[in-house]
């Protein structure tokens, strides 16, 4: 039997909601083989930021039997590394505590722990993740010729796979006919497109807009079709 593929989307300090979800995968896993990609966007906004990275860190560091984990970096990781851990970008800093970054450095002080502490963790993060014809990545994909074009680095500005959302509402084709799923852009249920879908449900903003969003997000692909990806969803608690 093929393992089964799972995505989870923006988490964003909901540590209480992913720990329910995660028992909602792990239950519909089984006995089987699986892998699980997370889309990033792991800290800040939230309550819970230190938790949920100390979580997914132990799953890292001791995983799960017949289960492997993929963790990708989302744009609130990239600016925690740049702008905190490695004081490379001070633009990046003042743009992650004004983005929620006071609430996980808050998290990270009520757990008794610091910054450091994930480093490892941090680091370890992968800019996206290619699983057959399935393309993972936080934000999203531009349509270029080549995955080789689409996925380079600029040099004048944000990683485009970490940022951009030109293209969530595409439905044409991407590069060698990818199925791309992405998170970033935050949308009040999975959004099926042509070839792409967003798991991004806003967990997070529940308690602000709780008429519009607040589920965290887990899909698992069996095909590219709605029909053949089931969604697994945790409300957030108010």
């Amino acid at each position: 039997m093929a393992a089964k593929l799972y995505a989870v989307g923006d988490i964003h300090g909901c540590f209480d909601e992913l720990k329910e979800l995660m028992k909602l995968v792990f239950f519909d896993i089984d006995n089987d083989q699986a892998k699980i990609i997370f889309l990033g966007d792991y800290v800040d906004r939230g309550p819970d930021s230190a938790k949920v990275v100390d979580y997914l860190d132990d799953l890292r560091e001791h995983g799960a039997k017949g289960v492997e984990f993929i963790f990708l970096k989302g744009n609130h990781e990239d600016m925690l590394i740049q702008g905190v851990l490695n004081k490379s970008n001070r633009d990046q800093a003042e743009m992650f505590y004004y983005n929620g970054g006071t609430a996980t450095l808050e998290s990270y002080k009520d757990n008794n722990l610091i910054f450091e502490d994930h480093r490892e963790f941090y680091e370890s993060l992968e800019r996206y993740h290619r699983h057959g014809q399935f393309f993972f990545v936080h934000a999203g994909l531009a349509p270029l010729p080549t995955i080789e074009e689409a996925v380079k680095e600029t040099f004048w500005g944000d990683d485009p796979l970490l940022w951009d959302r030109l293209y969530v509402n595409y439905n044409g084709e991407f590069p060698e006919n990818v199925f791309v799923i992405h998170g970033h852009t935050p949308v009040p249920e999975v959004t099926f497109n042509k070839n792409q879908i967003n798991i991004d449900t806003g967990c997070v903003f529940g308690k602000i807009h709780s008429e519009r969003y607040g589920q965290l997000t887990a899909v698992r692909l069996d095909g590219t079709t709605e029909e053949e990806i089931k969604v697994i969803q945790v409300k957030r608690k108010l």
